[in-house]
């Protein structure tokens, strides 16, 4: 069974490029890693955690992928705005997610938001569960 991280992350990062409603707001900057300076707002994806599965007949990989959506507005609105296009675009959306091979499931575990230590930005972070079918 191959690990399929890679695939999972250019797959999310592609469909999320591919969404109106998050590019309306952030345009291209939707990342992988991030470049220095940053312009904000911005969107980070990365594969947290990936977890082999195996049964009798079939093998694949859980995967967590969370997505930190980055502002600099005064309130949380575009950081929440952001996330609720994220999830709109990924959550139990298969079907779109054509560019993952084998994708099974995607299910958002959660989603937090909050102020971040230099008073200024504001962080809205979501993670989806990933099942992806390898065999």
């Amino acid at each position: 069974m191959a690990d399929s991280s890679i695939s999972t992350l250019t797959g999310i990062l592609a469909k999320l490029n591919a969404t109106s409603a998050l590019t309306s707001i952030v345009g291209t900057r939707i990342y992988g890693n991030v470049p220095q300076p940053a312009i904000f707002p911005y969107v980070l994806v990365t594969v947290n955690t990936s977890t082999e599965w195996d049964t009798k007949t079939s093998s694949g990989n859980i995967h967590t992928v969370r997505i930190q959506a980055f502002s600099r507005l005064p309130d949380p609105v575009e950081a929440l705005n952001i996330r609720k296009a994220v999830f709109d675009t990924l959550h139990k959306q298969e079907s779109v997610l054509t560019s993952i091979t084998g994708i099974v499931q995607c299910i958002h575990k959660f989603s937090t938001s909050f102020k971040e230590s230099d008073g200024v930005t504001w962080q809205s972070v979501s993670e989806f569960s990933i099942t992806v079918d390898g065999s």
